[in-house]
């Protein structure tokens, strides 16, 4: 099956380091019927994916100052 790719554009609030993320999940009924687990497909350098506890959502930190950047 294939899959649906996005881009998330990442920010450190604190250090202002900044890239772009790409990742990717299910598409058509595969995410409608519960796989909408999303997966990393490449994360720039100075950043780190985390992923829940309960795999439903991520967050990508700042390997130097360990806050947020994912812009929303």
């Amino acid at each position: 099956m294939s899959r649906d790719n996005f881009k998330a554009k990442l920010r450190c609030p604190d250090c202002g380091l900044e890239g772009i993320a790409h990742l990717s999940q299910e598409d058509g009924y595969s995410f409608v019927f519960g796989n909408q687990r999303t997966e990393l497909e490449s994360l720039p350098g100075g950043f780190k994916f985390v992923e829940t506890p309960d795999r439903a959502s991520f967050d990508v930190l700042c390997k130097t100052c360990g806050v947020s950047a994912v812009t929303r």
